[in-house]
């Protein structure tokens, strides 16, 4: 801190120390405070053959937060996957300290290690260096669906790419909870070249959910796509399925989603983040269940019933089960609820489509555009509201802007409700 230290020795020529030792005081604390705000360092990796061949560009902030790029390669060499070639772009950084990087034997190091574990940066280039390995790291996060982290909260399993969040979705598909355990984002990713995507849950949602704290850490989910047609059972699609009673989703934005789903048998469920969330024991309601804070979604969501059945769909989620939180949320998203039998209702909402008893939304904002319709009910009809179709709990300082239409076809008598906040 030169400039710190600077300033310090003029305020006490001057006779100025008492004050200056306080606001010194001052620009550390916040200095402390803004650090800690950092993501946590790099970790140290080695390739393995869980590493697809390619190659893969990526930066890190070096001296004075400018960015160093690399550039590397990775080929299949007999049996082993290997850093072929390792290109670095150090032109933002200061140039006595840039040529002592490339005058190292930085470079030979990591690609003779096939990563950086074990290679320390260079003597006399530190920040330069350290740039370099995080670039690295963060270039082979995207050649790997393997997770890295142990599941705590201070070493949680860590996201980088489409890759790693499919093989996530396939782990909770298997049996994994991830109960009491963290899994964080590392970058936005981008979901564009998958023409549907798999929930992160079985799509039943009762073999397997997710139970555990997912925290998007602001980035973004990108151009998620869903278009399903069941034939038999209900059916929940979202990014995961169905969430546990102790799921906790996170600073999460997920942007330009487009979930079509149609069921020809039972009810379906629909929601960007999740087509339903599982509610807490009915004997503590006093209980907070499932929570969705800080997270946002844009695209659209529909979900269409052809049988005898319910269909729920909603801009966050489908169907919010007893004691589930919405807090701090906002959704911009087309959804749309469409019950084509004589029987059942269809419920549409910007944030929820039906929620249960000791529900909660807070603080949330929607500018959805909202549409229900049972076209073919004699007894039954539409519920939307631009926050939730359905309510059963509890809504604090939240609104809604967009448009809210039903369509019943003119059959169903007295069973149709539009609000603008809640259609019931």
């Amino acid at each position: 801190y030169p400039t710190v230290s600077r300033r310090y020795h003029e305020q006490k020529e001057k006779g100025l120390l008492p004050h200056m030792k306080k606001r010194l005081l001052s620009v550390l604390l916040t200095v402390v405070m803004v650090l800690s705000l950092f993501p946590t360092a790099a970790f140290a990796v080695t390739v393995d053959n869980t590493y697809q061949p390619g190659t893969y560009t990526a930066s890190a902030p070096g001296r004075d937060d400018a960015p160093v790029s690399v550039t590397l390669t990775l080929e299949q060499q007999d049996d082993k996957v290997v850093i072929s070639d390792l290109q670095a772009d150090g032109s933002t950084q200061t140039p006595r300290f840039w040529e002592i990087v490339e005058q190292s034997e930085l470079f030979d190091n990591i690609k003779k290690a096939n990563g950086t574990d074990g290679v320390d940066v260079v003597s006399g280039a530190t920040q330069s260096s350290k740039a370099v390995l995080a670039a690295v790291e963060q270039a082979l996060a995207q050649a790997t669906s393997t997770l890295s982290g142990s599941g705590t909260a201070s070493d949680p399993y860590r996201i980088e790419n489409a890759a790693q969040l499919a093989a996530f979705a396939a782990s909770v598909d298997g049996g994994s909870t991830y109960a009491d355990e963290y899994v964080v984002l590392g970058a936005s990713i981008d979901l564009s070249d998958i023409d549907s995507w798999n929930p992160i849950g079985t799509e039943d949602g009762v073999t397997a959910v997710f139970q555990g704290t997912f925290d998007g850490r602001g980035y973004s989910i990108r151009d998620l796509t869903i278009n399903e047609t069941v034939t038999a059972g209900d059916s929940y699609h979202g990014l995961f399925s169905v969430l546990g009673s102790s799921a906790v989703i996170k600073n999460l934005n997920l942007a330009n989603v487009d979930i079509r789903v149609e069921n020809t048998s039972g009810k379906a469920y629909a929601g960007a983040v999740a087509g339903a969330t599982n509610k807490t024991a009915t004997s503590a309601h006093s209980v907070i269940g499932t929570r969705i804070d800080v997270c946002s979604a844009t695209g659209s969501v529909s979900a269409i019933t052809s049988g005898d059945a319910l269909v729920y769909a909603g801009g966050m989620i489908g169907f919010g089960q007893i004691g589930t939180a919405i807090t701090n949320c906002w959704t911009d998203v087309n959804v749309s609820a469409v019950a084509n039998n004589s029987g059942k209702n269809s419920m549409a909402g910007g944030i929820i489509g039906n929620s249960g008893n000791y529900t909660v939304v807070a603080n949330c904002a929607t500018f959805s555009n909202v549409y229900a319709a049972a076209p073919a009910a004699t007894n039954y009809g539409g519920l939307a509201g631009g926050l939730v179709g359905m309510m059963a709990g509890k809504q604090y300082n939240s609104y809604a802007t967009g448009d809210i239409t039903i369509a019943n076809g003119g059959l169903a008598k007295d069973h149709h409700w539009v609000g603008a906040l809640d259609g019931q």
